[in-house]
């Protein structure tokens, strides 16, 4: 299965009941149609949005890094052996070898 920028480019969470917790996310894809970075916003226009993730790609297409919010809060790093696969992953929280 592929994802593209024609799979989903914004959606919303409307609270009827209470406004004040409407949120809205916009998601923004590279040239070879992966995820680049998510922005989220309270206002329906995304006029202020804040970044909430952003993704960084090895050339063979697989995750190099995932970082969260532009503070950032977290960044997450993936290793590959040369058979593509996963060996590792790290953040500043935790450190895993498969």
């Amino acid at each position: 299965m592929s994802i593209s920028q024609d799979d989903m480019a914004k959606k919303g969470f409307i609270d009827l009941d209470w406004r004040a917790v409407d949120y809205y996310e916009s998601y923004n894809y590279d040239a070879a149609g992966r995820l680049e970075t998510v922005e989220g916003s309270q206002i329906p226009n995304m006029s202020e949005e804040d970044l909430v993730a952003s993704y960084e790609y090895y050339a063979s297409g697989k995750p190099r890094q995932l970082t969260l919010g532009s503070t950032p809060a977290a960044t997450i790093a993936y290793n590959y052996n040369e058979r593509d696969w996963l060996t590792s992953d790290s953040s500043n929280a935790f450190w895993e070898h498969l």
